[in-house]
């Protein structure tokens, strides 16, 4: 692969793994991928072939934008910005912003930040967006798909949907927890091992929403039966 090339990866595991996250962009550093960008509509990093680097990397969470705004009161020149990820919890967004230098400049106020953030967090999030945003629209849509008589197909859909979303409910309680926990860095996990567990996890994904189209497949012929 030439220096120009760019390399698409998706994350690894889940971004609620800090510490880890800052460890695995070192290490593809270390051989030579270099992050140039975030792909926040599919959660993915761009990578540049180069040559083998030491780089340090931080990831700073944060509830705006990053910009070139001063961020309390320093403006932290030793660390460049690489990109920003944007999540949406419930009604409100949450930025991840990837920082870099290749020097021993001083992290501190990305410590301090980050754990006077991570000490908001609540592990339950993505559950509660769950229920107060997500379920909600596929229960109306179920209706008045009920109501407009149409065949089971649709509704399977968008059951099969809902239960591929639940699915990532627990890994993403998991992460939390273990971020909360973690603000200091000491039980920083193997991120290799982390990468394994997610492959399992996936692959796992694949019988699981074999189940729920089955289940959904007799929801619909219950509901075809019904209207005829």
């Amino acid at each position: 692969m030439s220096g120009n090339q760019s390399l698409k990866s998706g994350f690894p595991f889940n971004i609620y793994y800090l510490k880890e996250m800052e460890l695995y962009l070192e290490d593809q550093a270390a051989s030579g991928l270099i992050l140039e960008k975030i792909k926040s509509f599919n959660n993915s990093f761009a990578f540049r072939q180069g040559l083998p680097q030491k780089s340090n990397y931080r990831i700073l969470i944060s509830d705006h934008p990053m910009g070139d705004v001063l961020y309390k009161g320093s403006k932290a020149p030793d660390w460049q910005l690489i990109d920003s990820l944007k999540l949406r919890i419930l009604f409100t967004p949450r930025y991840f912003h990837f920082l870099k230098n290749e020097s021993d400049a001083s992290d501190g106020w990305i410590q301090s930040n980050n754990k006077e953030f991570i000490d908001k967090i609540n592990p339950n999030e993505e559950f509660f967006r769950f229920i107060l945003a997500i379920l909600p629209i596929f229960l109306i849509l179920f209706v008045l798909l009920f109501m407009m008589r149409q065949n089971g197909f649709p509704i399977g859909i968008f059951l099969v949907l809902a239960g591929s979303l639940a699915y990532d409910l627990g890994s993403y309680k998991k992460a939390r927890i273990h971020l909360k926990n973690n603000t200091e860095g000491q039980n920083t996990l193997n991120w290799q091992n982390l990468q394994e567990e997610e492959k399992r996890r996936n692959t796992k994904r694949i019988p699981y929403m074999l189940v729920v189209a089955v289940l959904s497949a007799f929801i619909g012929a219950a509901i075809r039966f019904k209207m005829n």
